[in-house]
Order: C-alpha cells, then sequence, then structure tokens
C-alpha cells in the first residue's frame, strides 16, 4: 500500500513541476537551449537514478522505519526539483 501511495505521490509531483515548468516558459528557445538541456538535463537524470538505486539498497535505510524512509525520500525529492528548476531557469536566462 505504501507503494502505491509514493507512485501516486511521485507522478503526482512530476505532473504538477512539469505543468508549471512549461506554462512559465522554461522551455528552452533555441538550439543551443536545447542542447544545453539535453547535455545537462540527461547526465542529471542518470545520476539522480543512479544515486536513488544505490540509496534504496543501502542497509542503513533499509534499518529505518518506512515513515522516515519516506521522509527521506521526500527531501530528496524536493532537493533534485529545486536543482532541475534552477537548472532550467539558468539554461533560459542564456538563451534570451
Amino acid at each position: 500500500m505504501v507503494n502505491i501511495v509514493l507512485i501516486i505521490g511521485a507522478v503526482a509531483i512530476y505532473a504538477t513541476i512539469t505543468l508549471w515548468m512549461l506554462s512559465g516558459g522554461l522551455v528552452p528557445r533555441t538550439a543551443l537551449g536545447w542542447l544545453g538541456f539535453f547535455a545537462i538535463g540527461i547526465p542529471l537524470w542518470i545520476a539522480l537514478e543512479l544515486i536513488g538505486h544505490r540509496v534504496n539498497n543501502s542497509k542503513g535505510l533499509n534499518r529505518l522505519s518506512s515513515p522516515i524512509r519516506i521522509l527521506i525520500l521526500l527531501v530528496c525529492v524536493l532537493v533534485a526539483g529545486a536543482a532541475v528548476l534552477a537548472l532550467l531557469s539558468v539554461i533560459q536566462s542564456a538563451d534570451r
């Protein structure tokens, strides 16, 4: 049950941030902007996936209770989202 709630929450957060970014004009408008977006965005995404996999399989976190792990995940998602928003705003300002 907790996994379903986490998945629904993650999808809701992702959809909200994506719609907010697209409606706010944070989409690159030139080829250089798209190149920067993919050159920085894809490696960042891969790094976050690897970090998440490594953290999720760590023995230290497996000893923690489920609510504490959810809280840690929530903080990580918020920090990652803030980093992505900051990156997109830098790309957007360089694009203008």
